[in-house]
This record gives structure tokens, sequence and C-alpha cells, in this order.
């Protein structure tokens, strides 16, 4: 679940829910939260390859109800502790996210993420891609 206010327990900007099936009555509980607010984040995308390396998508847009702002960020994160794995601007110049929008979601498929902006972004594995080329 992705959003812009803090929970009652301070939660923010992304929180993980698990459902437990140890009592009668299966309940809904946090897993997890992040530890910063995004800012008009989109909802969020979940991909894994079979039962492992889950991944949390979501896209913080960056802008306000006028639709202005900086750039978006892609995120990443660990599915089962929240930890992020990457966003966006930790190589800004090569993956920028121009122009995104509060309710944009990231598409994965075939080892990549896609976002739709000013056409599409794609991101992927630049050592796949760096094999493939043969260097």
């Amino acid at each position: 679940v992705s959003g812009n206010e803090t929970g009652p327990k301070g939660e923010a900007g992304v929180v993980a829910m698990r459902i437990d099936t140890s009592q009668k009555k299966p309940k809904l509980e946090t897993a997890w939260t992040l530890k910063k607010t995004l800012n008009q984040p989109g909802a969020p995308t979940v991909s894994s390859n079979g039962h492992k390396d889950a991944i949390v998508w979501v896209i913080e847009s960056n802008k306000n109800d006028g639709d202005s702002g900086e750039d978006g960020v892609l995120h990443a994160y660990d599915a089962l502790t929240g930890q992020e794995l990457y966003h966006s601007n930790m190589q800004a110049k090569r993956d920028v996210l121009k122009d995104a929008r509060k309710f944009s979601c990231p598409t994965v498929a075939n080892g990549r993420v896609y976002v739709g902006t000013e056409g599409i972004v794609a991101y992927g594995n630049l050592r796949e891609k760096m094999a493939q080329e043969g260097k």
C-alpha cells in the first residue's frame, strides 16, 4: 500500500501487509514500512523469480497537485524486508525518470521494468545487456 500520509503507528510511504494465518481467523497485519515518506507515490508493483527474489517497485512522482516538481524516482524494495535495493537517482544521468505522475505504475515483464512517462522508460539488468553485446 502506498500513500503520502503516515499511519497510526508512524508507517510512511509504503506499507507492506501480510496475512497472519496462525490463528483460527486469519488477520491482516503490517509486515514492514518505509522509514521515509515518498512524495506522491503511485501504486506498487511486485515482481519475483518464482518463489524467490520478490521486489516491490514504486514510482515516486515528486509532483504537486499542479503537476509541477522535480523528476520522478523509481524505487525497488526487498518485498520481505523493505530494504531499498535500488532507486533511479543512484545513477541519475543514466536512469533519469523525468515526467512521472502520481498514478504511474511500473510494469514488469521479461526481466525489465517499464514506466510510462514522456514515452516509455525501460530499466533492466546492465550486466545482462553488456554480456549480450560482448563487453
